[in-house]
């Protein structure tokens, strides 16, 4: 039953997270579940027909053929920021109920892994996003690859970095306004997948949480926005800023899984 209530609020896209024996274990008192998902249209689509195979640069060693989708648009129809250190982009989501959604890729012209750790990164992400603007007089030659991803994480070793430590311990755990004493977190599994395609976006998410019992434990200007190397990506609500979904694609779709699609 916890599955398919997963699958029917990720619209599918994520089906099976827990196995039969993790919930029969008489020691699984309570299971905590929340999921987020978005199954959306691009604004303004990419044409199939303008998807081909182009050059990928994963590492500085390393080439991938990846299928590349194109566009040109009007820059009054998106927005987008670039300089000597950084290319951005964000693309609208068709509007769901009073939902505005929009898709941002940021691509730092150095390492990405040197640029996401380093100390200043939450600075350097919110500087970039309070960048991002429209013009009037622009054509945007825009080049994103497609990709997919599918992702599971035990969320309990970084929680513990962050100092939560006492609700994974048996002796030390209070949640008592949850349930009968003696219970404490045992499990906490994070399952992510995305898709991004000509057509849109899917996303979905599913964090789950295992509580166990201790008694056993074109105008006349263009500009090219071409996302050839590794990037990060927002899924973020273009009203309030708040991010619903963020990642990094180091591996697009290969051009030779999908060219018989073209």
């Amino acid at each position: 039953p916890i599955n398919n209530w997963i699958s029917e609020k990720t619209f599918g896209i994520i089906k099976e997270v827990l196995q039969d024996e993790d919930v029969k274990n008489p020691d699984v008192k309570v299971v905590l579940v929340n999921a987020l998902a978005i199954d959306m249209g691009w604004m303004y689509e990419f044409e199939n027909e303008n998807t081909y195979k182009q050059i990928f640069n994963k590492t500085k060693e390393e080439v991938l053929e990846v299928a590349m989708m194109h566009t040109t648009i009007g820059s009054n129809l998106i927005k987008y920021y670039t300089d000597e250190d950084i290319t951005s982009l964000a693309l609208p989501l068709k509007q769901y109920g009073t939902t505005k959604l929009e898709f941002v890729a940021i691509m730092p012209n150095s390492d990405l892994y040197e640029y996401i750790t380093s100390d200043n990164f939450s600075e350097n992400l919110n500087g970039v996003l309070s960048k991002l603007h429209s013009d009037d007089d622009i054509t945007v030659n825009i080049a994103l690859p497609k990709f997919e991803f599918e992702t599971n994480l035990d969320l309990i070793p970084d929680l513990k970095t962050q100092g939560i430590n006492d609700v994974f311990n048996a002796e030390k755990a209070d949640l008592t306004k949850i349930g009968d004493t003696g219970l404490y977190v045992s499990e906490i599994i994070h399952k992510a997948k995305i898709e991004l395609s000509e057509k849109g976006i899917k996303a979905a998410a599913v964090t789950v949480i295992m509580v166990k019992d201790n008694a056993i434990m074109i105008p006349e200007e263009t500009i090219d926005l071409t996302f050839d190397k590794p990037f990060i990506f927002i899924i973020k609500d273009a009203d309030t800023n708040e991010i619903w979904f963020i990642g990094t694609v180091y591996e697009p779709i290969l051009w030779e899984k999908v060219k018989d699609n073209y």
